[in-house]
């Protein structure tokens, strides 16, 4: 009995496979949304002044189209009605342009605040440097700072082993007190301060090496010599730059260049002073197509801001009062600048124009749209693509 069960059992797994194997991969695949949607209730009548490209699609499936009103093959909603013209014009319910992420706002005429925000280093200010020279010739010795010393004016950096010195100290030294005008003319003619004579007089014998004193404060940005140097008359042996004049370098692209007119106000942050914010005006230097040198000077820096720190400066431009939209508006079609227009049936019209200057989400529209013309914000790539597959004469496809 148990084994008459068993036979029986096997014999209907058999038909059941082989049943299986007979089904076909076609028959489970889902039926085109004009088969499902064909002559369903509620769905509106087929006339004959439609539009042959019109269509039925989801609104949460774009990808269906159905010739005829019906219901989504993929989820079951009632299709809605997209129409669409020769001129590339693009027909969305009102209330169904939600559920497509369409959106329309209308154009605004105001101006527009742009800040260019680029980085620099930080530099001594050239204009106020000094070089440091002899006016006879000699040797440098005793050498008494290094590149980045700070100093004070009258501050000896280095001594002159001159005999032509040596030999005008003498002089001074052996006239009559009554006869050393021209001495003492001589010696400051060859860079001796008045101090510097009046203390050789005191200490009534000559130097074997002459102080070479700072001619101002500041820091030490170049020496050219060491011990031993051979030094003449004309040569720079130094540099001082004022502690507190520095200015910042930039390069900037040659479009935010072309914002920058001399002498405007601009704002910094230093790497090494972050919690500060310096004041100073932008001044271009020189400039191409592709890349402008700017020059930020930079007021009450006050000896904070060292040369070769690096800075973020930032400047404000005001871009006059212009016709302004969405940057997502605009879709770019080649060299063509396209936006969708509303007119007053309700249909999404493409429409060319040209743009100007990007600021942040918005853009400048230079020609083609007036303020107050209603354009798609959102959705305008999906417009964009319908309204090229229904109607490619509009924009210039076969």
């Amino acid at each position: 009995m148990n084994r008459n069960k068993l036979v029986l059992l096997g014999m209907g797994f058999l038909a059941l496979g082989a049943c299986r194997r007979e089904e076909r991969p076609e028959d489970r695949r889902a039926p085109e949304a004009s088969a499902v949607t064909a002559g369903a209730p509620g769905a509106p009548a087929a006339s004959a002044a439609d539009d042959p490209a019109d269509y039925w699609t989801c609104p949460m499936h774009p990808s269906v189209h159905a010739a005829v009103f019906g219901r989504c093959p993929l989820c079951g909603m009632d299709l809605v009605k997209v129409s669409g013209a020769a001129n590339g014009a693009v027909n969305v319910d009102v209330e169904h342009r939600a559920h497509f992420g369409i959106r329309t706002v209308a154009a605004v005429n105001k101006p527009l605040l742009r800040t260019l925000r680029f980085a620099g280093t930080v530099g001594w200010d050239v204009r106020r440097q000094r070089d440091v020279a002899v006016r006879a010739t000699g040797t440098v010795a005793a050498l008494r700072v290094t590149v980045g010393s700070a100093v004070r004016a009258g501050d000896a950096l280095f001594s002159l082993d001159s005999p032509e010195l040596s030999a005008a100290q003498a002089d001074l030294l052996a006239a009559a007190p009554e006869g050393r005008g021209s001495a003492r003319s001589r010696l400051v003619a060859l860079g001796l301060s008045e101090a510097q004579v009046d203390a050789l007089i005191v200490r009534g014998s000559p130097l074997a090496r002459v102080p070479v004193l700072a001619p101002v404060a500041g820091v030490v940005t170049t020496l050219n010599v060491v011990d031993g140097s051979p030094a003449s008359p004309g040569t720079a042996l130094a540099r001082i730059a004022d502690a507190g004049a520095v200015w910042i370098e930039a390069n900037l692209s040659g479009a935010d260049a072309a914002w920058v007119t001399d002498g405007m106000a601009a704002i910094a942050t230093v790497d090494g002073a972050a919690d500060e914010i310096f004041v100073g005006t932008l001044h271009p230097l020189a400039s191409d197509a592709a890349v402008a040198r700017v020059r930020v000077d930079v007021a009450e820096a006050g000896g904070r801001l060292r040369p070769g720190a690096v800075a973020v400066v930032e400047a404000a431009v005001t871009i006059p009062p212009s016709v302004v939209v969405p940057a997502d508006a605009v879709v770019y079609a080649g060299t063509r600048k396209v936006v969708f227009v509303e007119n007053e049936g309700g249909q999404l019209v493409p429409r060319e124009v040209q743009v100007g200057t990007r600021v942040g989400d918005e853009i400048v529209v230079t020609s083609g749209l007036a303020e107050g013309d209603v354009v798609v914000a959102e959705g305008a790539f999906m417009v964009a693509a319908d309204s090229r597959l229904r109607s490619p004469a509009a924009w210039g496809t076969p």
